[in-house]
């Protein structure tokens, strides 16, 4: 299982450095710039290797947090013994430019045979927030790697197969979704402090990652929740609408990251799928 996960994170690695190198666009944070999952400015090339070349290989240990580029470097998280790793690595060489490692007990529970860490790191003005399998929240320079604030989630509280949301970073602020099935909160925090701007709580966190949309003139956060798709203010946290969007009660949950174009909303869970359009 650690090989191949590993492996998974190399391959991860070489599509990141194919695409970065023929677009010379960043990859900043989970599912791309816009998380949307699109390459902008991609230039198809004359012709297409028949196979992808190993430039180089480094073990980072486990999980299947997808890594970040930005300005040829690149961010990873993964988990090495009993800490959570989280490094940055020279995209083209793949030496090891900063690292940070904090303890963090496994997972439990119906999780147990797989502790590596899920949620993607997120870089931004100069910053890369991870979010580990127990619900650290930590802030570093990217440059550095010194930790300018670190968090703990809602005390011992995350979803039963731990973390998997990962943070977002919009108008200087850190978004997250933090806390567990019966006591999950969406938190606003400065990004440069750590300090909370604001809080709501109401329903469970789960799995999927929160977006950005702009409607008429005002930003939201868009999030899915163990019942609903909600939508809050960005600039205040203020409750705007929610669309009912629970669990089919036989295990069914929300892990997918809505897809937002224009003014429609694409979600999916809980062994279903939906697409609507919010205003």
């Amino acid at each position: 299982m650690k090989k191949a996960i590993n492996d998974s994170l190399m391959l991860a690695f070489a599509c990141i450095m194919a695409v970065a190198q023929t677009s010379g666009a960043d990859w900043p944070q989970w599912r791309g710039q816009n998380r949307d999952a699109k390459v902008t400015d991609f230039k198809v090339p004359a012709t297409w290797p028949k196979e992808l070349k190993q430039e180089w290989r480094v073990p980072v240990g486990d999980g299947v947090a997808t890594p970040s580029y930005v300005k040829g470097k690149l961010f990873v998280i993964g988990r090495e013994g009993g800490s959570e790793v989280v490094r940055c690595l020279d995209g083209e060489t793949g030496k090891e430019i900063w690292k940070d490692s904090y303890e963090t007990p496994a997972a439990t529970g119906p999780a147990s045979s797989y502790s590596g860490p899920r949620s993607s790191p997120t870089v931004a003005s100069g910053k890369v927030v991870t979010y580990g399998l127990r619900a650290t929240l930590s802030c570093y320079d990217a440059e550095s790697g010194k930790v300018i604030w670190r968090k703990e989630s809602v005390p011992n509280a995350w979803p039963p197969f731990f973390t998997s949301s990962s943070p977002l970073i919009e108008d200087g602020l850190c978004i997250a979704q933090l806390g567990g099935a019966t006591n999950g909160v969406i938190v606003a925090l400065n990004l440069a402090t750590g300090e909370e701007k604001w809080q709501w709580a109401g329903d469970g966190s789960q799995y999927g990652s929160p977006m950005i949309a702009t409607i008429a003139g005002t930003k939201i956060v868009v999030a899915q929740t163990d019942k609903r798709l909600v939508a809050l203010r960005l600039s205040d946290g203020a409750f705007l609408w929610g669309s009912p969007f629970a669990g089919n009660g036989m295990g069914g949950m929300n892990t997918s990251t809505p897809i937002i174009s224009n003014d429609t909303l694409i979600y999916s869970g809980s062994g279903r799928g939906v697409a609507d359009c919010e205003v």
